[in-house]
């Protein structure tokens, strides 16, 4: 049971590569696409789904966010 119903959702995936982020907006007829961003993280940052750097982890994130203009938090 959800106690709020989100208009905007933001997710974030962090793999060992890259950091994906989608950003969307329900309408009536579900969810819409409003924004979608690729960032690649320096190598060894995540070693065996774990975070060595997470300033660069930070960084990336940041920088998409900033790149793409997302205000949904």
């Amino acid at each position: 049971m959800r106690l709020f119903k989100p208009k905007e959702v933001v997710g974030v995936d962090v793999g060992t590569n890259s950091i994906k982020l989608v950003e969307l907006k329900e309408t009536s007829k579900g969810f819409q696409l409003e924004n979608f961003a690729v960032g690649t993280i320096p190598p060894q940052a995540i070693v065996d789904g774990a975070i060595m750097d997470a300033g660069a982890i930070v960084d990336t994130l940041q920088g998409l966010i900033r790149e793409h203009k997302i205000k949904r938090k």
